[in-house]
């Protein structure tokens, strides 16, 4: 244990006669753990793409799909999938595999037609009592089926919405929530050093959440606009590292295929230019302006696409969205749907595919409402609202953290998870396809 904690130092480990069979156990031990995270986050592209997953004995396969950090929509599928490949050796182990699943998160159409009328299901006798129960579950006929069963709980979500600081009755705001899509609710996050900050942007980077420019009514606005702290979700710390060389202000920035973008801002006015970073160069260059002016507005990526949102241009907060796409190689701004509410000063990220824009104001009030955009049917829904009303935060997203379980809404307390939507995709409720 001593060698691999000096290699992880020192990136260096002498090997010799006398420690290099303790250091294949212990590499063989941690190499085993890294493929089995990977596999429990990669779940569903296995089954699809991986002919090893049909060789699984029901053992493995059990200990995979009973662990509440799986990421998968519906294992039953899965389940089922792995017996056809043997039926006539394999279907004896639906009994074993079928209490895993999460079934009283599945719907009643889904539940009937997809799992109860399965000959496999039907056919063994362990089985109906369960499907029965789950059934009457859902249709609150059976009220013995809590949260806290097996078949109820919520797994752990693969990836998470990190919203940090703020701006809250005219001061910046220290606080760290994370929404857990899964249970549809925000949890708030402690970490040492909570150092107030509004006004920022974070970008998610090899590991790290990394918090640009804001300022802490510390510091003069000039010195802390170029202020770059950085922070580990692993070990929740924080530090301070290399200062920009140049003061944004008010600008919204993404990054998209290994360049960043810079978008509208403030600069004696309101702000339609676009720019785009390229590292390997060290060059800024000009894209094609966007139709609005706007500042206080947020950018994120959502399918190869730059979105900014919202925003305001002195005389209003504004409604209107737009998208910049790289890869179509025409440089133009297409202008989107209009979001549900006004919101400038907000956050924004994109969690499964869905297009998250949380807080900010309306011109008369700082907000706590969230909504997402679906672009698959170009509409915008209403979310869960976050625990606190506040402005000039920021968002990432974070995914396949060791520690998930303390960025998640408790699993086994009925009373601070919400029931989840099992009849429709709404939005309130986690989407059904999260």
């Amino acid at each position: 244990m001593e060698l691999i904690v000096e290699y992880t130092y020192t990136r260096r480990v002498n090997i010799t006669e006398k420690n290099e069979y303790k250091l294949l156990i212990a590499a063989d031990y941690l190499l085993k753990q890294q493929a089995f995270r990977f596999i429990l986050h990669n779940f569903e592209e296995m089954v699809r793409l991986s002919e090893e997953f049909l060789d699984l004995t029901v053992e493995q396969l059990r200990e995979i799909i009973e662990k509440d950090k799986l990421n998968v929509k519906q294992e039953s599928e899965a389940v089922l999938q792995w017996i056809k490949h043997a039926p006539w050796k394999r279907k004896a182990h639906i009994g074993v595999l079928l209490p895993k699943v999460r079934l009283g998160l599945l719907t009643h159409d889904y539940l009937m037609n997809n799992v109860s009328n399965n000959i496999l299901v039907k056919d063994d006798m362990t089985c109906k009592p369960i499907v029965t129960s789950v059934l009457m579950g859902i249709d609150d006929l059976n009220p013995s089926l809590s949260l806290s069963s097996d078949l109820q709980r919520l797994r752990l979500p693969s990836a998470v919405l990190l919203a940090i600081g703020g701006w809250c009755q005219r001061i910046p705001m220290n606080a760290i929530e994370a929404y857990d899509i899964r249970a549809a609710c925000w949890v708030k996050i402690t970490c040492n050093d909570e150092s107030p900050q509004a006004f920022h942007r974070m970008v998610y980077l090899n590991g790290f959440v990394y918090c640009i420019g804001g300022y802490n009514m510390g510091n003069t606005m000039q010195e802390c606009l170029r202020i770059v702290r950085r922070f580990d979700p692993i070990t929740r710390t924080w530090a301070q590292v290399s200062p920009m060389h140049s003061i944004w202000y008010k600008v919204s920035m993404c990054a998209l295929d290994g360049h960043i973008y810079a978008v509208g801002g403030f600069h004696e006015e309101h702000q339609n230019t676009a720019g785009r970073y390229e590292p390997e160069n060290d060059r800024w260059s000009m894209i094609a302006p966007m139709h609005e002016r706007r500042s206080n507005s947020s950018a994120t990526v959502l399918n190869g696409n730059v979105y900014v949102c919202e925003g305001s241009n002195w005389i209003e907060c504004l409604l209107t969205g737009e998208y910049y796409s790289p890869q179509m190689g025409t440089n133009v701004w297409t202008q989107g749907p209009a979001m549900n509410n006004k919101h400038s000063n907000f956050g924004i990220e994109v969690l499964h595919d869905l297009l998250f824009v949380v807080g900010g104001e309306n011109g008369t009030t700082t907000m706590d409402e969230a909504e997402c955009y679906d672009e698959q049917t170009s509409e915008w829904h209403a979310v869960e609202n976050m625990g606190i009303s506040c402005s000039a935060l920021s968002c990432c997203v974070l995914s396949g953290l060791p520690n998930m379980a303390e960025y998640a809404a408790p699993r086994d307390d009925p009373y601070r998870v919400p029931q989840r939507s099992r009849s429709t995709r709404g939005y309130l409720t986690p989407p059904a396809n999260v």
